[in-house]
């Protein structure tokens, strides 16, 4: 798990136009599953509940729908940083700066650029991501599971993707601008495998 604090409290304040913000009592996210609406202010406080893993995938198509909000934008950015998605989090917060350039030198966005450059590089080599689903393949091959044609389909699409890999070690891809396994994957897994050791328990 992840545990994060927020050290800097943030506010639209350092970028006063607000114009071009959607009305927030209409905005729908579709990243949310099942299909939910939320207001901008719910978004917000999602970003500030220390779950990265649960605010990002949803705020990263709702800042768009927003009329870049920014507010919003700068959780984003922070929430990426937070999970080590450097990358990411970097993209997020200069886009911010570009578009609100009021913002871009307060003390509270030069903080979070310090935090983002500190980083460990996140981005994963092509071929160390080929090399190991390889190996992967070969095993379940010689336990009697064929995936050679599903690899094949993966390869070609490793030279129009990104992947980078979270501090948590989830890993996120990125074919121009969709992210693919943008989620806790790894958390999920441990969950059902717990569910599952745990139904198997009681049934003894």
């Amino acid at each position: 798990m992840i545990f994060y604090r927020r050290r800097t409290a943030f506010t639209s304040s350092f970028w006063p136009d607000r114009t071009n913000c959607a009305d927030p009592l209409s905005m729908s996210l579709t990243a949310a599953q099942p299909r939910t609406t939320m207001s901008l202010r719910q978004v917000i406080e999602m970003g500030k509940a220390n779950t990265p893993w649960v605010f990002a995938p949803i705020a990263h198509p709702a800042v768009a729908q927003s009329g870049y909000d920014p507010e919003l934008w700068f959780l984003l950015a922070e929430n990426l940083a937070a999970l080590g998605l450097k990358t990411l989090a970097g993209e997020q917060l200069d886009a911010l700066c570009q578009r609100r350039p009021a913002g871009a030198n307060t003390p509270v966005v030069a903080e979070l650029h310090r935090r983002i450059k500190s980083l460990n590089n996140d981005r994963i080599n092509p071929d160390e991501l080929i090399k190991n689903a390889k190996r992967s393949v070969e095993a379940l091959r010689i336990r009697g599971t064929d995936l050679g044609e599903a690899f094949e389909g993966w390869l070609q699409t490793q030279s129009e993707s990104e992947s980078f890999r979270a501090s948590d070690g989830n890993v996120v891809r990125r074919i121009g601008d969709q992210l693919l396994h943008f989620g806790d994957q790894i958390g999920a897994a441990r969950d059902i495998g717990e569910h599952n050791i745990a139904a198997v328990a009681q049934s003894h």
